[in-house]
């Protein structure tokens, strides 16, 4: 369960990490008079993996679109050809994450899942999904293909480790307000909240600064994920 524990907590970090600095530079541009566009609405909400996409770093996906997947001829060519594009575009998506294999399989896990989607017609639920994603985020985490499969292993118990142990109980009795927090920040429920209640949400900002600002003296220098790759 400690290697549950893991990727469950990178799922949340990879996602506060990258929208955070995603809304960080919305509003430096709203200060300077330019409108940027949400880059993550809700990702971890989808009920599939193409919805999951439409929602995730959505100004990535979008320009893959846009410049790569449309000027390649998007659906409306052969079959093969179209496979061969949807290839392309999650082989670019992997390799500009990084210089990596794991970067490289990471995009075409998503290849094949999508083309899964696409062929069969099965929306696999959100369940699933997560699953899925938090699968492909131990690939993308990974420092090689075998540490990857290794720990993928780790999470059914297939490599020696116990499925469950003490430890696992420990880290939840001591960080279980910071995993409910983290379950509220990636649903709309609390947007839904401030949108009826306008009070709570300055109220709710004043208290998140306060927390991070107190936590980032207290901490040593952690740089956003993305800008490791």
């Amino acid at each position: 369960m400690m290697s549950w524990l893991g990727i469950t907590a990178y799922t949340f970090q990879i996602y506060f990490d990258f929208s955070g600095y995603s809304d960080m530079a919305i509003g430096l541009g709203l200060m300077f008079g330019f409108h940027f566009e949400e880059n993550f609405n809700y990702p971890y909400m989808a009920s599939s993996i193409s919805e999951f996409w439409h929602r995730w770093h959505i100004s990535l996906s979008t320009w893959f679109r846009d410049y790569v997947y449309i000027p390649m001829g998007r659906n409306r060519i052969n079959h093969s050809r179209w496979l061969l594009n949807i290839f392309t575009v999650w082989l670019l998506t992997g390799i500009c994450h990084g210089a990596n294999w794991t970067f490289i399989l990471w995009g075409l896990f998503y290849f094949v899942l999508l083309v899964f989607e696409r062929e069969t017609g099965i929306k696999p639920g959100h369940f699933i999904t997560m699953f899925c994603v938090m699968i492909a985020w131990v690939i993308f985490r990974s420092d090689s293909i075998t540490s990857g499969i290794s720990y993928i292993a780790s999470l059914f118990g297939l490599n020696g480790n116990n499925f469950c142990d003490s430890g696992f109980i420990i880290y939840i009795k001591s960080s279980w307000l910071v995993i409910f927090a983290s379950l509220l920040g990636i649903s709309p429920v609390m947007k839904n909240i401030f949108s009826r209640h306008k009070f709570m949400e300055s109220l709710w900002l004043c208290l998140m600064f306060i927390i991070s600002t107190f936590e980032v003296i207290s901490s040593s220098y952690n740089p956003f994920i993305y800008f490791n790759l």
